[in-house]
């Protein structure tokens, strides 16, 4: 009954605006222009790339690796492996995306401080993360590894 309706309502409202166009003429009758697509602009946030080696050193002790996700889809990244005599995790931030696009992707922003006793010695540490829904359990999630290179402290 409802679905009826709609349609009558529908067939009238067309016969309207086709009664109208016949009395101003047809030719005064333009289409409407297409609404301009929004642009989506990349997030201003360059993601660290795994097939790199992250730098550190005694100057700057703060490992940052940037890497990026959508809070939209129910994913997050999850830390899954670090070795915490060389790296203390410090913080996990969400990056909003900079585009109004509904379920738009952004990232995160992963800290972790080098302990001081790392610099000893040059050496190399993995911080392995994985993109995955804690509700759910996923074997095939996504899992990344970095790679980082621990410069130490030079020669006095």
């Amino acid at each position: 009954m409802k679905k009826s309706l709609v349609l009558t309502a529908f067939a009238a409202s067309c016969l309207s605006v086709a009664a109208v166009a016949s009395v101003f003429g047809s030719s005064d009758v333009k289409p409407m222009p297409k609404p301009a697509l929004e642009q989506t602009e990349p997030l201003k946030t360059n993601f660290t790339d795994p097939s790199t080696i992250v730098q550190v050193s005694p100057a700057d002790s703060t490992v940052i690796i940037k890497i990026k996700s959508n809070a939209t889809t129910g994913y997050s990244w999850f830390l899954t492996d670090y070795n915490p005599a060389v790296l203390t995790p410090i913080s996990s931030k969400y990056l909003a995306p900079t585009s109004n696009l509904v379920g738009a992707s952004g990232g995160v922003e992963w800290r972790f401080a080098v302990n001081k006793a790392a610099f000893a010695v040059p050496q190399l540490t993995q911080v392995s993360l994985q993109y995955l829904r804690p509700w759910s359990v996923d074997n095939n999630a996504q899992k990344v590894t970095y790679t980082i290179a621990i410069e130490p402290q030079p020669a006095k």
